[in-house]
């Protein structure tokens, strides 16, 4: 009986702002945590430059020595025969 008399008096509004506060901060805190692990990093290699649809300068020995290789039969893939 004493115990239901005390729960009766104890004030939720406090409680339920604790609550609202607490999950505010866990909702920002992951999303920090979201942004923070996702950032690109710095670049330790150097600068990098990627030349899009520009063939170099030894692609055409490249490519015509790849369909040389291409129409030669292969004694790997013929298995003796």
């Amino acid at each position: 009986m004493e115990i239901q008399r005390n729960l009766r008096s104890l004030p939720t509004r406090p409680i339920v702002l604790m609550v609202a506060v607490l999950c505010a901060l866990a909702i920002g805190l992951t999303g920090w945590y979201a942004l923070v692990a996702n950032a690109p990093h710095g670049v330790t290699g150097g600068a990098v430059t990627y030349v899009g649809g520009f063939p170099g300068p030894d692609a055409r020995d490249r490519n015509e020595r790849l369909q040389q290789q291409r129409q030669s039969p292969n004694p790997e893939t013929t298995h003796g025969h």
